[in-house]
Parts: structure tokens; C-alpha cells; sequence
């Protein structure tokens, strides 16, 4: 069952004492961590406590607030996040120790929800794990994978009240490359600002992104339309802007990557096919294969080398002067021919 249905499920449940939510997305456990928040407080649960345990956390400090009842008699809350796999052996033991015993006779009128990022088989085989499980409710997402990310963020924006094009959608799956809070965060910007119920290409390109004048995005097109001069004067344009280096290393870095692994596929899958699979959006097919046509190989492998010396300076692990870098591969990029 899919962590989205299960959580649907256990909404539809009578409220229990204990919820475990076990995930690595932060938007995932976010959300689900406010559906059972919200569940709680219709069921008068108005007291609320935040507890984020590191692996130096004093837990009686737990033990005191789970033993703690409300003067008022109002029932309450209690959110503990941790991240016990990532915690040396005595840690892990101290935690499942106190979550254990609290499990085995937890307050009724107190709901405990423990958020605690990735949990293994081996720890959902635990005894703290196994007691919560017993008198409560545990929760596992998965993050959509690759190809079902576009039908996943197609979605949210249903959900949102947004209507979205094909090509729209295929640039903000692009934009976001998987990451749910990203998109969900652009999602949220793209209602705010748009003053209709559909977004179409134009849309997120006047939206979505930098606000620099000269987009990062505009730079990697004019590289592959063999434009130098225009290249040139874009990237000193994203550079007069204060864009960081990284940022552009990214998007130029990835369509680097996308060509060499076109290049490859397409000997035994065909172009079209190729590009299918490796997410190129439709309206930019004919320019990147276009440039595929037109830039050498070995010019791609030796680019992807420099933007490997670009990431080095940027941490300090090597001297070269990363504009530099930059405009010597967006010259050679874009000036080269078979």
C-alpha cells in the first residue's frame, strides 16, 4: 500500500495514542505529521509540545512531559522528531529504551506522534518500534520515483486549483528534478502570483526561478543554438546579477550530462526514443538534438572535466577562477562544429 493511501487510511481510523511516520522527504513526513495534528485537535486535542531530539537529548525531559497532565484537563499533542538511525548504538538504545516504556502504557488523552526520518527493516523489527505499532499507527513513505514524479507534481497542481500545460509541466519537473518541497514550493509561488487557473509555458518562465535579468536557463539555450557572442553576453549579464557560480554550474553541468547520455542511448534506442527517456521537454528536442549534431564528444567529456575544476574552487579545493572556467566553456560550447 502506498504511504499516500495509508495515510488516507489512517485518517479514516479512530484516533490511537501513538503514530510513528518514518520518511526521508521533508515534505512527506511534513505533511503527514499536520494530517494527524489536525485529526488530533478536531478530536479537542488542544494542547500542542515540540520535542526535537538530537542524540545528545535529555530524555526526561520526555519522560516529564509524557507524564505531565494539563491542570486544565485539555488533552494534548506531543511531537517527537529524531533521527535515531543516524545515532551512535548508545543513543538508539537510550531512545528505544524511553519510547519503548512510554508505548507500553501510553496516556490516552495524549496523542504522541514520532517523525523519525529513515527507519530500516531492522529497526521496525525493534521492541520500541513493534510496542508502537501494537497501540498505534505506522506510517512509511516513499518519495514518487523518476517517472512517476511528472504525474505526481501534475497532481499537486490539480490539487492547487492550477491547471497546467504538457510543456509547462514537463519544464517544471525539469526545474525541480524530483525535489517535492521544491516543487511544492514553486507550485505555491506559481498561485500567488498568477492571476487565472492555468499556467502555461510563458507562465513559469516569467514565475518560477531567478529573478536575474539574463536566466540561467537562457544561457545553456543560447549554447546550444551555437550562439558564442549572445552566450558571452548572457553569462556577464547572470554574473552583473550576483547569480552564484554553482547555480549555473548545475544547469550547464546537466545538459552536459543529458547530451554525453543522448549520445550513448541513441546508438541502440534511436534519438527520439532516447530523448523520451531521458525527460528532454518536447519543444527543446530539435535544439538538443540539433547540438548533439554539432558538438564534438570529446569537446562534452572535456567541458564536464572543467566544470568538475569549477566545483573545486568553489570549495575552496582548487585556485582556478570559476568565471573564468565558465566563459572558456561556454565559448568552446558554443562555437563548436563537427
Amino acid at each position: 500500500m502506498s504511504g499516500h493511501r495509508e495515510l488516507e487510511r489512517l485518517l479514516s481510523q479512530a484516533l490511537h495514542p501513538v503514530y510513528v511516520i518514518a520518511g526521508e522527504d521533508t515534505l512527506q513526513v511534513q505533511e503527514a505529521r499536520d494530517a494527524l495534528r489536525q485529526k488530533a485537535r478536531q478530536a479537542d486535542h488542544s494542547e500542542y509540545t515540540l520535542l526535537i531530539a538530537e542524540k545528545a537529548f535529555d530524555w526526561s525531559r520526555f519522560d516529564a512531559e509524557t507524564a505531565n497532565r494539563s491542570l486544565f484537563g485539555d488533552r494534548k499533542v506531543i511531537d517527537l522528531r529524531l533521527d535515531i538511525e543516524s545515532w551512535p548504538a548508545a543513543a538508539r538504545d537510550t531512545a528505544r529504551q524511553h519510547i519503548k516504556a512510554y508505548c507500553d502504557r501510553p496516556d490516552l488523552d495524549t496523542v504522541l506522534i514520532i517523525s523519525a526520518g529513515r527507519l530500516s527493516k531492522k529497526e521496525q523489527q525493534t521492541s520500541w518500534y513493534q510496542q508502537a505499532a501494537s497501540v498505534g499507527g505506522t506510517l512509511t513513505l516513499w518519495p514518487p520515483r523518476p517517472n512517476e514524479f511528472p504525474g505526481w507534481l501534475r497532481q499537486r497542481c490539480t490539487d492547487a486549483g492550477l491547471k497546467i500545460s504538457p510543456e509547462a509541466l514537463a519544464l517544471l519537473v525539469e526545474r525541480t528534478e524530483g525535489n517535492l518541497l521544491a516543487a511544492h514550493q514553486e507550485i505555491t509561488k506559481l498561485r500567488l502570483l498568477l492571476e487565472k487557473d492555468s499556467a502555461g509555458m510563458e507562465d513559469i518562465l516569467a514565475a518560477v526561478g531567478d529573478s536575474a535579468r539574463y536566466d540561467v536557463f537562457k544561457l545553456v539555450d543560447r549554447i546550444l543554438e551555437g550562439k558564442p557572442r549572445d552566450a558571452w553576453r548572457t553569462l556577464q549579464g547572470l554574473r552583473g546579477e550576483g547569480i552564484e557560480p554553482l547555480s549555473i554550474l548545475w544547469a550547464l553541468t546537466r545538459e552536459i550530462r543529458t547530451l554525453l547520455a543522448l549520445g550513448q542511448r541513441a546508438r541502440h534506442e534511436g534519438r527520439d526514443s532516447a530523448m523520451g527517456s531521458l525527460h528532454v521537454m518536447p519543444m527543446r528536442r530539435s535544439l538538443v538534438s540539433a547540438s548533439l549534431d554539432r558538438i564534438p564528444r570529446k569537446l562534452l567529456w572535456q567541458a564536464l572535466a572543467k566544470m568538475a575544476d569549477i566545483d573545486r574552487s568553489v570549495k575552496g579545493l582548487a585556485r582556478h577562477d570559476p568565471w573564468l572556467v565558465l566563459e572558456t566553456v561556454t565559448v568552446e560550447l558554443a562555437s563548436a562544429s563537427r
